[in-house]
């Protein structure tokens, strides 16, 4: 990986479609499809099968579909010891956004980012997802994690 000052580099970006409100959303599709594998990261690497490093940030942006007054989406880091997810599944949640109640927004335009501070240990595959609610229906986003400290424009 590049120094976190020369663009921040990223990891495992991929995109989530949102479709109902009410709904469990994965990066790449369904849960246990796409994933990080922690296991397969160089010795090398400043990562470890089960530790980040300290400076990772999880990030969610808006691609398609802005969000509007009474939109709810959680968002979640679910790891599990199995590629499938389905023995010790963990849920880390970062954060349940009201759109009207939450930073006092009344809307998301279209490239608003959510970063939060990775977790500093995990199981070892690893998948981003997004929870729907209110009235959210439709939109894309892009989840990935960023080495780097840069704040995004909404936290």
């Amino acid at each position: 990986m590049r120094d976190a000052m020369e663009n921040g580099p990223t990891i495992a970006t991929r995109t989530i479609t949102l479709t109902t409100t009410g709904t469990s959303y994965y990066a790449g599709g369904a849960l246990g499809t796409v994933y990080v594998d922690l296991g397969t990261i160089s010795t090398a690497s400043r990562f470890t099968l089960h530790t980040w490093w300290p400076d990772t940030f999880v990030v969610y942006r808006i691609i398609t579909g802005p969000l509007v007054v009474s939109d709810v989406l959680s968002f979640k880091l679910l790891h599990d010891t199995d590629p499938g997810f389905a023995t010790a599944l963990s849920t880390e949640t970062f954060e349940l956004i009201t759109v009207g109640t939450t930073y006092a927004a009344t809307s998301y335009a279209i490239g608003s980012e959510f970063r939060y501070v990775g977790p500093r240990a995990t199981k070892r595959y690893i998948c981003l997802g997004i929870l729907t609610g209110g009235q959210i229906t439709a939109g894309t986003w892009e989840a990935l994690f960023e080495e780097g400290a840069r704040m995004g424009p909404l936290l």
